[in-house]
């Protein structure tokens, strides 16, 4: 697994990494608009991984997004 932490200064960095990974433009911009305090990308993860990933975000609140270019 690859763990980058994204700079989260403004919402145009985040939406500056995740268009750098190949998220269309305005996937790109819903996410970074509405992410707050901490935002991972995490790479090279396992399909299992992105599954426990989901349920967990779905148990804590936290918004997890997945797929290529923010597609699901």
């Amino acid at each position: 697994m690859k763990l980058t932490a994204l700079a989260v200064h403004t919402p145009e960095a985040v939406r500056a990494a995740l268009a750098a990974r190949g998220w269309e433009t305005q996937p790109a911009w819903f996410a970074a608009t509405g992410m707050q305090a901490l935002v991972v990308l995490l790479e090279e993860i396992t399909e299992a991984e992105r599954e426990g990933l989901v349920r967990w975000g779905a148990k804590a609140g936290a918004d997890v997004l997945t797929g290529a270019g923010g597609r699901w």
